[in-house]
């Protein structure tokens, strides 16, 4: 019995660009700032962010002011502390504003919730779909598998 095959050599390219961890980086760092860019989406202001709140009000990058004329300067710049950290096995984003896992974490506050700002995990768990989606048309582009 004889088996001929073709496309042998070929076959060996692509598998040995699936070997190469280059195209997993980069294919990991598109999909974690493609979550970071939706998970860290500002809501639209509300009345919390605005003098007709009553005695003081919140404003973003800055913190609370006051009728009196009062400021105190409370922000941490919560959209300026992501951070995306990439390895060729996995990525990490991160938030070092104190309060970060208040809005966005598993710890979020209702209030938070109420006004739109998205909690990561959820966001994750229910996009499932279109992160995979970023991975493999980064992963296939940058392979051209």
């Amino acid at each position: 019995m004889t088996i001929t095959t073709s496309g042998g050599a070929k076959i060996q390219r692509k598998l040995d660009k699936l070997q190469d961890p280059k195209p997993r980086k980069i294919a990991l760092e598109a999909t974690a700032n493609y979550i970071q860019a939706e998970v860290s989406e500002y809501p639209a202001s509300g009345t919390a962010n605005t003098a007709s709140n009553g005695y003081s009000w919140y404003v973003r990058g800055f913190g609370v002011r006051t009728r009196t004329g009062r400021a105190y300067r409370t922000s941490e710049n919560l959209d300026k502390r992501w951070r995306v950290r990439v390895t060729a096995r996995q990525a990490v984003i991160t938030n070092s504003a104190s309060y970060s896992e208040y809005v966005h974490g598993k710890k979020q506050a209702r209030w938070h919730r109420r006004r739109g700002w998205v909690e990561g995990f959820k966001w994750l768990r229910s996009n499932r779909r279109k992160v995979m989606g970023v991975y493999e048309r980064t992963y296939k582009r940058s392979t051209g598998i």
